[in-house]
């Protein structure tokens, strides 16, 4: 495949990519205007996130199997076309149960995308940039979580909160042809032959084991920062959606910047995957405790988010990008991708379906002793790991 069509190909996976965000963070901005419209309860809106993070968690194991086997850009055209449909699904504003069984769509549509994407970069790139080139790739996440924040928030306040979810929709459509389209230029002899290997095997494997908890904990911040993030702006602070946009974009903006800043972050870790992961979780840590002790301005808090978001994001980057790469040969790489995502989103779901009942009733305070011991107790794992010399 030539440079031109490889270049061509990356860059629609990357919008691909960067618009099932804006297909995600949707819902949570839209949220403070469909509470207030008495369209959702803080409570139900907490389960929609746990349900979306759960049904995602167990669609990324399964369609990371997949992916590994099938053409993957007809698995990235397949996943785009259902979250389009199920977008514009929560657009009609059908009842609860219908907009839980459309979240729960837009999840497992979504579960088709990364292991697919790394498939793509592990056919298309040479080896000795991978790592930087998968670690760009990944930068979708933030990417895409701003675009989200800027045109949900235009959309909510201009038009109302349907049109976050039917835009998004048509983006998803866009993307859909797009990859498709694109991904016919990669050849099965350019992808890495995939070698069938049991899911017990692969969960035995000593690497994967030793990531599995620091996984589940870290994913238990990750998703619930930008899920409940618009909401405690507007709720804590009594600050507008308009208003309170500038101060959420804080957190993706400095995750696009964490993720970005991986690859030197890896090179000055001496290429070691547990050094960046004891870096990210003690800042975000020292953030957590920072928004614990209160009294801190809406600026003040948007930098803390921003800190514990851009340190999980090198986190998230190591996990479910870096490491997977290790099982190229075996042609295993989406599937251990879909196991750390697994684990992860597990621990979104189980975390933001703990935190819509906690903020209910005892407000933000729990969420935030809640990411300061995820990330204290994934830090001693993740030293312990290193001092026994289970990395390399």
């Amino acid at each position: 495949m030539g440079k031109k069509r490889t270049i061509w190909l990356l860059l629609a996976c990357y919008c691909a990519y960067c618009s099932i965000y804006i297909a995600r963070v949707n819902l949570s901005v839209a949220s403070p205007e469909m509470i207030a419209a008495g369209k959702l309860t803080s409570a139900q809106f907490g389960f929609l996130g746990s349900a979306f993070s759960i049904v995602y968690a167990i669609g990324r194991f399964f369609s990371g199997r997949l992916s590994d086997k099938y053409p993957p850009a007809r698995m990235i055209g397949i996943g785009l076309l259902l979250a389009a449909i199920a977008n514009i699904g929560i657009g009609f504003l059908p009842p609860y149960l219908m907009i839980a069984a459309f979240c729960a769509l837009n999840a497992f549509a979504q579960s088709m995308l990364w292991g697919s994407v790394l498939r793509i970069v592990a056919a298309s790139v040479p080896e000795r940039k991978r790592t930087k080139i998968t670690s760009f790739m990944v930068t979708a996440v933030s990417t895409g979580t701003v675009m989200g924040y800027l045109l949900g928030a235009y959309f909510v306040s201009s038009f109302g909160f349907i049109f976050a979810f039917f835009l998004p929709g048509a983006i998803c459509i866009i993307c859909c042809v797009w990859v498709t389209v694109s991904g016919r230029s990669i050849s099965a002899g350019e992808l890495p032959p995939h070698q069938k290997v049991s899911v017990t095997k692969l969960f035995s494997a000593s690497d994967v084991q030793t990531a599995l908890i620091p996984a589940f904990l870290h994913g238990i911040v990750k998703d619930n920062v930008s899920l409940w993030l618009p909401a405690f702006f507007v709720q804590f602070y009594a600050i507008d959606l308009k208003q309170s946009v500038w101060f959420v974009l804080v957190v993706p903006l400095v995750g696009l910047v964490g993720r970005l800043v991986y690859p030197l972050c890896y090179r000055l870790c001496r290429e070691r995957v547990q050094v960046v992961n004891i870096a990210g979780f003690t800042v975000c840590a020292a953030a957590a405790i920072r928004l614990i002790l209160g009294g801190i301005s809406p600026v003040g808090a948007a930098a803390c988010f921003g800190l514990i978001y851009a340190a999980v994001s090198l986190v998230n980057t190591s996990f479910l990008s870096v490491f997977p790469l290790q099982f190229l040969e075996s042609g295993n790489v989406a599937s251990v991708s879909g196991i750390m995502d697994l684990l992860t989103y597990m621990g979104a779901g189980a975390g933001s379906m703990l935190l819509g009942v906690l903020i209910e009733q005892f407000g933000y305070t729990p969420m935030f002793i809640l990411f300061a011991v995820s990330a204290a107790v994934s830090l001693l794992l993740v030293a312990l790991v290193r001092k026994y010399g289970c990395e390399e």
